[in-house]
């Protein structure tokens, strides 16, 4: 399967997860993160997270367990992508990337995806109003 080309609707969630972790910012019960080097995205990332978006939309709810029982990391295993440190965002109802990642930042967990320092690179998915980022770094 080919990776997708990046779409406005990429690049612009990749701008705001940047200027987001560009400060160092609140994730509440999550602490203080220090501000983190900006993320590149990855096509292989953003064809998880696209799979997985579309899967979340046919069932009519958000997981972060496949259909098939995977994790994120079993999903981008799967697709070729040998990671260290794996992550995932999905949410549901935001209808634009500076409206679902504002939520990300107010949810303590989420936000502390966004915000680490581990991660590198970023999948973005979309799908009429569900969503996931897949953050990861490579091994």
């Amino acid at each position: 399967m080919p990776e997708p080309a990046f779409s406005t609707e990429h690049v612009r969630m990749l701008e705001l997860v940047n200027q987001a972790r560009s400060s160092p910012t609140d994730c509440g019960a999550r602490g203080w993160f220090p501000a983190s080097g900006p993320l590149s995205l990855e096509g292989r990332l953003t064809a998880v997270a696209q799979a997985h978006t579309s899967e979340m939309r046919a069932r009519g709810r958000i997981s972060h367990t496949g259909a098939d029982g995977s994790s994120v990391g079993d999903r981008v295993t799967r697709r070729g992508y040998g990671w260290s440190t794996v992550g995932e965002n999905v949410a549901s109802g935001f209808d634009s990337p500076e409206a679902v990642v504002a939520g990300w930042i107010g949810s303590p967990g989420h936000c502390a995806n966004v915000m680490h320092d581990r991660f590198v690179h970023l999948g973005v998915g979309h799908e009429g109003g569900y969503w996931t980022q897949v953050f990861a770094r490579p091994r």
